[in-house]
Order: structure tokens, then C-alpha cells, then sequence
């Protein structure tokens, strides 16, 4: 079970709050280097092809870091678990006709519609954690990727763009 009440807030926001358990907690922010993690090999196809679509993403977002490999990996795998799932169900729908021997006959669920619910209860909490939802992404709080080219690409992508204190 997990913890209860809700989820602690960052001394900075508790700060900004005026908060006085502020200066109690210890800076607990920290930074990873930014990147996409290595891939891991036991991935299948269509974990590997959720990897090289999502990974460049979420590396731009500032959610994803070298660190985070593995977590991830985790999600593509649920993510390819989940896929296969759903089309067995889409193939097959949800139920089975089964006789009985008292020649009854009934309709039971295959085992697969068990498993996509299951792991899309699992997929959306790791969404969450990377900011895969829009209500995700509202309170999510990451420094900024701190790669060396990211001040050329907003200057070639700023060119030309001048706000002159007014908002567009």
C-alpha cells in the first residue's frame, strides 16, 4: 500500500507559499543528466518502436534522463503487453461462448481482458510519472534539459521573433 495523504510538496513550493516547514526540509531536487538512457536489449519490436517514438519526446519535454532507463523500459514493455492484449480482443472480442457438460451455455471473459485492464491501470501510473496525460503535465515541475546546443536552437528558432513588451 502506498503513503497516505498527499503526495509532499517541494521546499521551494512550500517556500513560496511562505510556509515555515520550508527551512525544515532539505533541498530535494536533483538533477540527472539529461539524455536518453541506453535501451535495453530484452525489449521486444514493439517496445523497442515505443522506445525510439516516445524517448526523443519526452528527452525534449525535460522528463526523461539517463537515469530513467529503466523505468522506462518498464513502460515500453507494459506499453507492448498492453498492445497485444487488445488485439487478441479485437480479434477475438471479449467473451467466449463455452458448453458445459451439463450442456449449458455460457459466456466467459478471456484471460486477455484481465490483463489489458490490469496493465492499463499499471501504464497510466508510469504516464503520470512521465507526464504522458494533460492533467499530468499541469503540475509537472522539471529543470529545463541541460544540453550545450539548447541556447543555438533558441536563438535559430527566436530569429526574427521580437515581443517588444506587448503579448501576442
Amino acid at each position: 500500500m502506498g503513503r497516505r495523504g498527499p503526495k509532499p510538496l517541494p521546499g521551494t513550493i512550500l517556500a513560496f507559499r511562505g510556509s515555515p516547514r520550508a527551512n525544515r526540509r532539505a533541498d530535494e531536487s536533483v538533477v540527472a543528466e539529461s539524455g536518453i538512457p541506453t535501451m535495453p536489449e530484452w525489449l521486444n519490436d514493439r517496445g523497442k518502436a515505443t522506445w525510439h517514438d516516445l524517448a526523443p519526446k519526452l528527452c525534449a519535454m525535460g522528463v526523461l534522463t539517463t537515469a530513467d532507463g529503466l523505468a522506462f523500459a518498464r513502460y515500453c514493455d507494459l506499453w507492448a503487453r498492453w498492445t497485444d492484449a487488445t488485439r487478441f480482443i479485437d480479434e477475438h472480442g471479449m467473451t467466449a461462448t463455452i458448453t458445459r457438460r451439463t450442456g449449458r451455455v455460457d459466456h466467459v471473459a478471456y484471460p486477455q481482458v484481465r490483463i489489458a485492464s490490469r496493465l492499463s491501470d499499471e501504464l497510466l501510473k508510469l504516464e503520470r510519472e512521465f507526464g504522458l496525460t494533460p492533467s499530468a503535465r499541469v503540475g509537472l515541475r522539471v529543470n529545463p534539459p541541460s544540453n550545450a546546443d539548447n541556447g543555438k536552437k533558441a536563438a535559430y528558432f527566436n530569429r526574427g521573433a521580437t515581443n517588444n513588451g506587448t503579448d501576442q
